[in-house]
């Protein structure tokens, strides 16, 4: 191959739930209990990826055996790469197939628990863990029965500096299952607006098992299939387009219902010679605290040696080992050039003083990375290898970041974590300061992820890169300078009400120069309703992450979850306050309750209205629970002097989750004049109310 790969779709199956688990597996157990764990059987694979340019969207269609004589809940945990989302989630019973709801994380949770306790609806939920985790429930899986789940999510393609676009699908089963996959068809259709100038994947020299068929010069399918085997290797699929530096790349797509809809996603590439930029000044942090032992610590000296005879001569290297005091090397606050004399020394320090014991002080490590001698011109990276949360010093994400900014530039964080279960801090720092997370988890090929570690280390970046779009498009990603970005990478994502034609710039700095350099294109938008839906959803994917940024900044984040959710709905993309259900209801209940009904919550609920302050309408969210055939509910409105203003529902009887809009008015269609209102909601003897706030 080309290159070593940058992102790996990996599956991670450690969950807290569900104690000692390895990784690679599909877990289960009986219904209501923590043990014992069982491990599911993957009997058939049918993945179809499409990929246009750089955006690649994979289905994939797996069944799963219970070859136990239980019924058992299945928990499925797997990790994504960087930037993917998930936007798909299907499960078939006896040869139907049912398609996901996207439904508040709170409510879909509490659907699922209350149809698994009633033992009906067969459900599955898909919830974000955070760190770009997911976990799938499915419950039940009968005895000696199959599970048949689809699963769909997108990603942009990584690009290397010459220009290779490299899409990996897992196929690796060491380490899942003894017997092997009874069916494996993985379907890769390559669809770009320019000649493919060269494509390869790792099991060219299997043609038994792969074929390419290229139907044009720009339009090639590569198909792999198999039967009864157990891979030690994920599927790996490389292509570069001619003319790709410098071109642009354009994918729209248009809602045929709202015009004011179109997105489109960017792929700016461009060959900078920056190798005369690519010295990298790197600052290994190791925890040294006292759970670092064993297999830990060993796992820390052999990640170490094999990081080291990675880095380029040019680049220098200082290692702090953290704890309740801290050791160096090299001494003070000196950098070694990472020459092979160096790295032995730096190898031996670690052999004589890597003693773990004591308390993690993630903010302690940190300070000793500033008083480092970093050279002005080189990039600054900090490699941070920990196993858990820091007990002592600062532990949130604003508390850590300024600690990141060291002689006036952001210095690039790189975690990379050893079996720990809870990484969303780790995570959010190395995205905020332009740098990446690697989890190393049992069963993984560690050289591997360190071959994709190394690889954005070998990567020269340029600094405060930016897209300037042409007049006409609105709502543009990125919103500021990137901190750093690789040249053959830069993409960006907007609206556009009409169509657009103008110059789209890209600009930049190199490293340890401030003279600002700039590239035009001509960028044209048009309206295309057949390109890929997932263009529009990668906006908002970008925009969801842009309001989860501003949450840390916030007190009061109700109306920024509010407009997560919102976008979560529209876009049938999967977000941290929302979850994929489905369920089915009984072909014939028989005069008895649908699953929809037995799964409505306990508690009789009344939600914050959205937006408050409000002009000229505003929503109102509540939950009916199942209080019999007789039990009506009323959502009314009523100014602070307790007199009946309007009557917004009446006579209900529906359990589960309503929405009713107010619009300012009064039951005789007359405006209110601004102040606070108070909304009740009453059902079966209970009340919940809430306060409003009208502003005109």
């Amino acid at each position: 191959m080309h290159r070593p790969p940058i992102f790996l779709l990996f599956i991670i199956l450690v969950l807290a739930a569900v104690p000692d688990a390895e990784a690679g597996r599909l877990y289960a157990r009986r219904p209501g209990t923590a043990s014992p764990v069982y491990n599911l059987t993957q009997t058939e694979v049918h993945t179809r990826t499409t990929i246009r340019n750089i955006l690649a969207v994979t289905h994939v269609d797996e069944t799963f055996h219970n070859d136990q004589a239980a019924e058992l809940e299945g928990f499925y945990v797997f990790s994504l790469p960087e930037g993917a989302t998930v936007d798909g989630l299907w499960m078939w019973l006896d040869g139907k197939r049912y398609t996901f709801m996207v439904k508040r994380k709170e409510e879909a949770q509490q659907i699922y628990d209350s149809l698994q306790e009633n033992h009906i609806g067969d459900p599955v939920i898909l919830e974000s863990m955070g760190a770009n985790r997911f976990q799938i429930r499915i419950t039940p899986i009968h005895p000696n029965d199959d599970r048949r789940i689809e699963l769909q999510y997108f990603q942009v393609l990584p690009v290397d500096a010459d220009g290779f676009v490299r899409y990996d699908y897992p196929m690796n089963m060491s380490g899942y299952q003894g017997t092997g996959v009874g069916k494996l068809d993985i379907e890769v259709a390559l669809d770009m607006d320019a000649p493919i100038d060269r494509i390869e994947t790792n099991f060219d020299d299997r043609p038994m098992m792969q074929a390419l068929t290229p139907f044009s010069d720009r339009h090639v399918n590569v198909n792999l299939n198999a039967e009864n085997v157990v891979l030690a290797e994920d599927f790996t699929v490389e292509y570069r387009l001619e003319g790709w530096a410098d071109s642009l790349f354009a994918l729209r797509h248009s809602d045929p219902v709202a015009a004011d809809s179109s997105t489109f996603l960017l792929w700016f590439p461009d060959t900078i010679d920056v190798s005369a930029y690519a010295k990298v000044d790197f600052v290994f942090a190791i925890d040294a605290s006292g759970s670092m032992t064993g297999l830990r610590r060993g796992m820390v000296m052999y990640t170490l040696q094999r990081i080291l005879v990675r880095l380029m001569r040019y680049d220098r290297f200082a290692i702090i080992l953290f704890n309740d005091g801290m050791q160096r090397f090299p001494a003070d606050t000196a950098m070694a050039f990472a020459s092979p004399e160096s790295i032995q020394e730096a190898l031996a320090f670690l052999q004589e003083r890597y003693r773990p014991s004591g308390t993690t002080n993630y903010q302690a490590a940190l300070e000793q990375v500033a008083p480092s001698a970093l050279r002005p011109e080189a990039h600054h990276r900090c490699v941070f290898v920990t196993d858990g949360l820091p007990n002592v010093g600062a532990t949130s994400v604003n508390g850590l970041l300024p600690y990141f900014m060291i002689k006036n530039r952001l210095t690039s964080f790189y975690p990379l974590t050893i079996y720990t279960e809870s990484i969303d801090v780790l995570s959010e720092l190395a995205r905020l300061t332009g740098g990446k997370i690697t989890a190393l988890e049992q069963g993984m090929d560690i050289d591997d992820a360190l071959e994709r570690l190394s690889f954005d280390f070998t990567s020269s970046t340029v600094m405060q890169a930016m897209l300037t779009y042409p007049e006409g498009v609105v709502d543009a990603f990125p919103l500021r300078p990137l901190l750093e970005v690789m040249p053959a990478r830069m993409t960006g994502a907007g609206r556009f009400p009409a169509p657009v034609q103008g110059p789209c710039t890209f600009t930049y700095t190199l490293p340890g120069i401030e003279i600002q350099t700039q590239d035009t294109r001509t960028l044209t938008l048009d309206n295309n309703p057949d390109e890929l839906v997932q263009v529009s959803r990668y906006w908002a994917a970008l925009r969801i992450q842009q309001l989860l940024d501003q949450l840390r900044d916030v007190t009061d984040s109700t109306e920024i979850k509010e407009a997560v959710i919102r976008l979560s709905e529209k876009y049938m993309i999967l977000t941290p306050f929302t979850a994929f259900i489905i369920y089915r209801e009984p072909d014939d209940p028989g005069g008895g309750l649908a699953a929809g009904e037995l799964a409505a919550a306990e508690e009789l609920q009344l939600v914050q209205n959205y937006p408050n302050p409000f002009n000229p309408s505003t929503s109102i969210r509540f939950f009916l629970p199942y209080r019999g055939s007789s039990a009506r509910a009323s959502v009314r409105v009523y100014d602070v002097l307790g007199r009946l203003v309007r009557i917004l529902a009446d006579d209900l009887d529906a359990p589960g989750w309503q929405t009713v809009t107010w619009d300012g008015r009064d039951d005789a269609q007359r405006a209110v004049a601004s102040g606070t209102y108070l909304c009740v909601l009453s059902f079966g003897g209970e009340q919940r109310v809430i306060t409003m706030t009208l502003l005109k």
